[in-house]
């Protein structure tokens, strides 16, 4: 729509109710889709969300249990070689 287009509407919208109502009809359309659609977006963005939470709490619990089965090979470690100092310097 060129300028001159739309002053001449603008100017027919002034003077005439029924194209003026049928204009903000249509322009209401429009912004209910525009709203619908930032609507729909927002709800994708939410899933993402809560899927890389998701994502991050697995491998937080995943980190805890690599650390913990390391340090419960460290004491196995340490329990070995204690026993086996004990069975040969003490015993």
């Amino acid at each position: 729509m060129t300028d001159s287009e739309l002053i001449a509407s603008l100017e027919i919208e002034g003077t005439d109710l029924y194209i003026h109502t049928q204009l903000c009809h249509a322009r209401y359309e429009q912004l209910t889709n525009k709203f619908i659609a930032v609507e729909h977006r927002f709800d994708r963005l939410e899933k993402l969300i809560t899927d890389v939470k998701a994502s991050v709490e697995t491998m937080k619990a995943g980190t805890q249990k690599d650390y913990l089965n390391a340090s419960l090979y460290v004491v196995y470690i340490l329990m070995g070689t204690l026993g086996f100092l004990l069975a040969k310097f003490v015993i």
